[in-house]
């Protein structure tokens, strides 16, 4: 049967815009996510330089080459990536670093760490408090002079802390990597339970896809402009209609509407053309006024367009 890739038109009440939404959300499937360092649109010109000769996963990757020492410094020049866990549970943070030995002739405990903290509603999944992995912390590993996955752990009061985070279901999370050793080298990061843990590590698994940006749709070879939103005064309800553009792909299963901090407040099957939200969150609060986030999600595809709701 020939499948069917659908793009989304909403009407509700007056004329507006898309919504500055550019940020790329990575998407958690099958217990972890995989980010590549370079992949951040974070400025990082203050503190970090490309690093592509030592043949990383994805093409290459992010060295600290300004600032600090190869043993220590305080955090600078953030970096942000950004990720939605689907399947709640404890993932552990992984790192894989690579210990620039050979540049400076240093000592094997060198230029191994960077800092790390995670922003978003999470509770702690080890040893460490939940407002410890809130703040900058020290996460160290690598292999002298290659690649290695860190070991999962923190670095601070003089004790060594798991880096383990209780992450909740359709939840959005900032995590931040700040510049700390000098010529530590990362390549991938990693959020993973421990089922997911291997997959995530393995040689070859690709970067988890991202829900692209606001107004597009992103497929693995091309991305089409969606159209702009339309109006009916006086509306109660705000009406979706899922309008045919390419017979390929995969169709729609299930619309979700989520407010611009990520939080998850409705989800509606994909059961016709037309699809009606009567503006209350999954327990039949009716939701304040302002923008909101229509994402459709399929099977291959993530179709996303911001909407005001008034």
């Amino acid at each position: 049967m020939k499948s069917i890739k659908y793009f989304l038109m909403i009407f509700m009440a007056s004329t507006f815009g898309l919504a500055d939404l550019t940020a790329a959300v990575y998407q958690e499937a099958g217990g972890y996510v995989v980010m590549e360092m370079e992949k951040t649109e974070t400025n990082f010109s203050q503190c970090w330089t490309l690093e592509t000769t030592k043949n990383p996963e994805g093409g290459g990757a992010l060295r600290q080459a300004k600032c600090n020492n190869p043993s220590v410094g305080n955090p600078q020049n953030p970096l942000k990536y950004t990720f939605k866990i689907n399947s709640a549970g404890v993932y552990t943070l992984f790192l894989k670093i690579w210990k620039d030995h050979k540049k400076t002739n240093s000592e094997p405990d060198k230029s191994n760490d960077v800092y790390v903290r995670v922003e978003g509603d999470f509770t702690t999944g080890g040893d460490a408090s939940t407002e410890a992995l809130k703040q900058d912390q020290k996460h160290y590993g690598g292999a002298s002079d290659a690649y290695a996955w860190t070991g999962g752990k923190l670095d601070y009061d003089h004790k060594k802390w798991d880096s383990k985070y209780t992450f909740k279901a359709g939840q959005t999370y900032n995590l931040f990597i700040s510049a700390r050793a000098q010529h530590t080298v990362v390549d991938r990061i990693l959020f993973a339970t421990s089922a997911g843990a291997a997959k995530g590590k393995a040689n070859g698994t690709p970067e988890s896809s991202t829900s692209g940006t606001t107004g597009t749709l992103i497929t693995a070879s091309q991305s089409l402009a969606m159209p702009s939103i339309a109006a009916h005064p006086g509306a109660q309800n705000i009406e979706f209609k899922l309008a045919q553009i390419e017979a390929s792909g995969e169709k729609a299963a299930v619309l979700e509407i989520y407010n611009v901090q990520g939080n998850l407040m409705k989800q509606i099957p994909v059961k016709a053309e037309k699809l009606s939200w009567d503006k209350t969150d999954v327990r039949g609060n009716k939701v304040p006024n302002g923008m909101y986030i229509a994402v459709v999600q399929m099977k291959n595809y993530s179709i996303q367009q911001a909407f005001p709701a008034f």
